[in-house]
């Protein structure tokens, strides 16, 4: 509301307050576009060409706005009425855009077990991607993730931007906690008088720490487990059968 109220204020001061609705209901010549830096002005022009002719009012620009804000280029617009002719007989409908900052690099901090460029899989950013706060935490939770499928369990991971105004550009830097990756020694089983430790194991993916086996503990992978195991009883009558730790 605070972005249309502002644009409102800039169409309506434009000519003086004798002037300001010279644009309601004259036909739209085109549009133009300032500031653009890393969005190509072919990538805008889709979404406004077919407004050229269409009467001016306030309904058609806040619906212009709002598809170009959906983009999600933009942090700001600003927007400008221009005469299309000496006779103000048209208007040209300009837009002053403030870009999201692109990543200039992507930073890894604390990654002493796991190596960068596998780290770097798993997140969706990119050099010269425009970036959010909110796209930087969900990258966090997919580093985060990784660690936990490697039976680091205490990992943590935090995401922030140290941002370079000038260049409209962003460093993002992720710290990372790795903790200490969890193995599992033993798999011991008790109340199981129909089953066999030996049989349940063989339902399981979880494994313990040998030769053959790298025993990481993966908490998804234990969920699965008990529940094949629950299935097993289930399968065999023991409908009410339930693990209870």
């Amino acid at each position: 509301m605070r972005n249309i109220l502002a644009c409102l204020f800039v169409f309506c001061a434009l000519a003086g307050y004798a002037q300001e609705e010279w644009y309601i209901g004259k036909p739209i010549k085109d549009f133009a576009f300032t500031g653009l830096e890393t969005v190509a002005e072919s990538e805008l022009r889709p979404i406004v060409r077919p407004y050229i002719g269409t009467p001016f009012s306030l309904e058609v620009f806040w619906e212009i706005q709002e598809k170009l804000y959906a983009l999600d280029y933009f942090e700001a617009i600003e927007s400008n009425a221009l005469p299309g002719d000496e006779e103000r007989s048209s208007v040209v409908v300009e837009f002053a855009v403030k870009e999201k900052p692109t990543v200039a690099e992507i930073l890894l901090e604390g990654n002493r077990q796991l190596r960068r460029t596998e780290i770097l899989e798993k997140i969706l950013l990119k050099k010269g991607d425009m970036v959010t706060q909110t796209q930087v935490n969900l990258d966090a939770d997919a580093i985060t993730a990784f660690y936990l499928e490697k039976g680091y369990t205490d990992a943590k991971v935090g995401g922030t931007l140290e941002p370079d105004k000038e260049a409209n550009t962003v460093n993002v830097k992720f710290a990372i906690s790795e903790g200490i990756q969890t193995a599992i020694r033993s798999i011991a089983f008790s109340g199981n008088s129909f089953a066999a430790d030996s049989t349940l194991r063989k339902t399981m993916k979880t494994k313990p720490q040998s030769l053959l086996a790298s025993g990481i503990f993966q908490e998804s992978k234990l969920e699965e487990d008990l529940q094949n195991i629950a299935d097993y009883y289930h399968e065999r009558g023991f409908v009410d059968a339930r693990i209870e730790k």
